[in-house]
């Protein structure tokens, strides 16, 4: 119960539905109330109103003595008001929590009615739960005890329950995608979910399969279903672009080698584990990885490999291994000297491979190892060595090397000249006896450019007599080279040319006259003309330049016998100034120089054309048969007779060496 509050002496109010009406009297009294709708009692001072709308009441109060007072009270009744909310959007079979307030003042237990009942869980609480699939109105009916009435409505918007599945999805065959839809359903309860069609997918009734496809692209529709029978559809496509395979770049190999091939790379996006198969195997490790070695021994190579998912896509690509041949460098051609030795140089390849080269040099002669890649090479003539290197595998390739021997250092003929004690030419030069020296070979000029060996001399010997020379019938020139105990022969030296000397005697002048050729292989400052006394020493009687080639002998000395024409060598060792003569010619006056034993030799015939007989009682130690020019002929120390018969027509001297001394007779030749 609430107080009445009366705003003057007949009015009041209660912020209720029951008001108490107080009144206060100085004497006892009775009361009657009227009406007596919503007064719990009617009889009493202070009954209880509650009514339902605004009533005013009347008193009548009668004292014990009969007074009567009337007086009025009016009751303000506000009417029940009822709130349901705000309209509500939910997803079709999604749930609203409804709630409805009033402005009821009491303690009484309202009631509540929804109406429809439909989707509803309570239709009697003031808050009930909705659950419904189409857009609906809620009203909602409040009753107090006393009956007051309060009604409101409040509308369900139900939005179509809607599923994503998202974009179109791209995969490569044999790979997976995850799908997986979404929608705007708003309650609690499980949503079923179907994916049409099935195939590829791991499980057909979850929001989010997972597709493997490895056909063509495929179009997935998925329904959802709220418990309440709400559907939605969606569908995605699902590409399925083809495997693809690259097997990296070609390759480049040495016949031989090897190479690891680059790994096998793949758009697949699977996760399963893919198969290789390389084809051919042919020089592969193994065959089913996705970077395998090979190693190639014959012509360029391409293998192809085949890469399989799980669910049997298949993708192929290729790559080609070059082979380069094996090539082979020995190194640089080596010298050496007789005697000597040279280590090679260690073979160099390209080869690219990790096992052992075999190598094999040939011919072996000379080498200490013939199976090495650096052998050392100690030969006596120049060889060239071919070495073959051979891989693991058969890969063979050659290459030479050439072991060159260099002769000794040449050798320089000091001069040529006449050698008196043989009347043959002499070939001089330096002693330079050099390690591994075997000897020394002499080469006479025959004929224009043509050089013919006449002779060898030993490593210790300086000089040579050329036996086969006729220094009294022409000039020779020589040559020398120096052979090596490896039978190397140096190149020949400078030639030298012999100095050939001529006379001939004017006797109506008394005038010898000397000519003589070109000594040719030195530079000379003077040529000296030397006249020969027999047992005497030789006497210089003439000196001309080096470029004149005669001297004219007037009034010549009874007591030279020969004559010659020499000069002194220049700088060679221990041959320097070294008198270099020519060959002798006779003196026309030496049959005077003797004439004490002239008459005691005699010669017949004379002229001559067969024999020629020697009658002397001296004992005979020579006799020389020279020409004009001096020339040597014939020489004999026995026989008395002569065989003149090869001899051309002309004049001779024949000079015969006694006990007595030496007569020089002249004979003609018919």
């Amino acid at each position: 119960l609430r107080s009445v509050y009366f705003t003057d002496a007949n009015n009041g109010y209660a912020a209720g539905d029951s008001v108490t009406v107080i009144i206060k009297l100085s004497q006892p009294v009775s009361y009657a109330w009227t009406p007596s709708t919503g007064l719990d009692t009617i009889n009493i001072a202070n009954p209880l109103a509650s009514p339902i709308s605004t009533t005013t009441y009347y008193i009548t109060d009668t004292t014990s003595t009969g007074c009567i007072a009337i007086d009025s009270v009016t009751v303000f009744v506000n009417p029940l008001t009822a709130d349901a909310g705000t309209d509500k959007t939910i997803i079709c079979g999604g749930t609203a929590q409804l709630n409805v307030t009033t402005n009821y003042t009491g303690s009484d237990t309202l009631t509540y009615i929804w109406s429809p009942s439909t989707g509803l869980n309570y239709d009697t609480i003031p808050n009930p739960t909705a659950t419904v699939t189409d857009s609906i109105t809620y009203t909602v009916t409040v009753t107090t005890p006393t009956g007051c009435i309060a009604i409101d409505t409040i509308n369900i918007i139900v939005n179509p329950l809607t599923a994503y599945t998202g974009t179109n999805m791209t995969i490569v065959c044999g790979g997976t995608a995850q799908l997986n839809v979404t929608s705007n359903y708003t309650g609690t309860d499980t949503l079923t979910y179907i994916w049409s069609p099935a195939t590829g997918l791991n499980y057909d009734t979850i929001p989010n399969p997972t597709a493997t496809i490895t056909t063509d692209s495929l179009t997935y529709t998925v329904t959802v279903t709220t418990p309440t029978g709400c559907v939605a559809i969606d569908s995605i496509t699902v590409y399925v672009n083809p495997l693809i395979a690259n097997a990296g770049s070609n390759k480049v190999i040495i016949c031989g080698g090897s190479i690891q091939l680059d790994s096998v790379i793949t758009n697949y996006t699977g996760t399963d584990t893919l198969t290789y198969v390389w084809s051919p195997s042919t020089g592969l490790n193994y065959d089913t990885i996705p970077n395998p070695t090979a190693t190639i021994t014959t012509d360029s190579l391409t293998f192809t490999v085949t890469v399989t998912t799980p669910t049997g896509c298949i993708a192929i690509d290729s790559i080609t291994v070059y082979v380069n041949p094996l090539i082979v460098y020995a190194g640089t051609d080596k010298t050496i000297i007789c005697g000597g030795s040279a280590q090679l140089d260690s073979v160099i390849t390209n080869y690219t491979g990790s096992s052992a080269l075999t190598y094999n040099w040939s011919p072996s002669t000379g080498l200490n190892y013939d199976t090495i890649p650096n052998p050392t090479a100690a030969v006596s003539d120049s060889t060239t060595y071919t070495v073959t290197v051979t891989t693991s595998n058969g890969c063979i390739a050659t290459d030479h090397v050439t072991i060159t021997l260099t002769p000794l250092p040449a050798e320089d003929i000091c001069y040529v000249e006449f050698d008196s004690a043989t009347s043959k030419n002499n070939i001089s030069w330096a002693s330079n006896l050099l390690a591994n020296m075997d000897s020394v070979h002499i080469y006479n000029e025959i004929s224009t450019g043509v050089w013919l060996q006449v002779g060898a001399a030993s490593a210790s010997q300086s000089n040579y007599i050329d036996t086969l020379s006729n220094p009294f019938n022409q000039s020779y020139s020589y040559k020398i080279s120096v052979k090596d105990t490896c039978g190397n022969e140096t190149s020949t030296s400078a030639s030298h040319t012999t100095i050939t000397l001529l006379a001939t005697y004017d006797q109506g002048t008394n005038t010898y006259g000397f000519t003589w050729s070109e000594y040719k292989g030195l530079t000379i400052a003077n040529y000296n003309i030397y006249g020969i006394t027999p047992g005497g020493p030789d006497t210089l009687i003439g000196t001309v330049p080096g470029n004149q080639y005669f001297y004219n002998y007037t009034n010549p000395s009874l007591f030279f016998t020969k004559y010659y024409v020499g000069f002194t060598t220049p700088s060679c060792t221990s041959k320097t100034n070294h008198l270099v003569k020519s060959n002798y010619v006779q003196s026309p006056t030496g049959i005077a120089e003797n004439a004490e034993i002239n008459n005691l030799v005699s010669l017949y015939p004379n002229p001559v054309t067969d024999n020629l007989q020697i009658k002397t009682d001296l004992q005979i130690i020579n006799i020389e048969i020279t020409d004009i020019t001096g020339r040597l002929l014939y020489t004999t120390t026995t026989s008395k007779t002569i065989d003149c018969s090869m001899f051309v027509k002309g004049v001779y001297f024949v000079t015969i060496k006694t006990e007595k001394g030496i007569v020089v007779k002249k004979v003609i030749k018919a």
